[in-house]
């Protein structure tokens, strides 16, 4: 199999896995659902979740590679014309991507802001 067939494949199973535990936490609390509960819902193995997320509480932080990379990507991609220009580029790109991943991160802030404790960590940088 080719490298980047199974990169995607790892992408897309990683992402069905982080939308299983945001349903399950939206439906019953962080603090109510198990790693295995969201294993058995995912059809993976824990050890699958545990090098996908590392924690329960990582699945509400994956996103944050993500908006790294799409920032940069922005940025990559800015015309070099104008400090303005270059801006604008950069904030309707990323604006953009918040736009197609708007039902992830409604679903996530829902469950976050239920919890002082993830608030908190979540604003952390």
């Amino acid at each position: 199999m080719p490298r980047h067939a199974h990169t995607e494949r790892r992408d897309l199973c990683r992402a069905q896995v982080e939308e299983t535990a945001l349903e399950l936490f939206n439906l019953h609390g962080v603090d109510a659902v198990t790693v295995d509960q969201i294993c058995e819902a995912a059809s993976i193995a824990p050890a699958t979740f545990y090098r996908y997320f590392g924690t329960k509480d990582g699945v509400l932080l994956a996103y944050r590679p993500r908006f790294l990379e799409a920032i940069r990507a922005a940025v990559a991609a800015a015309p070099a014309s104008g400090r303005h220009t270059q801006l604008k580029s950069v904030l309707v790109t990323f604006a953009e991507f918040l736009d197609e991943h708007a039902n992830a991160l409604q679903k996530r802030d829902q469950i976050v802001l239920g919890n002082p404790v993830l608030l908190a960590s979540t604003l952390l940088i």
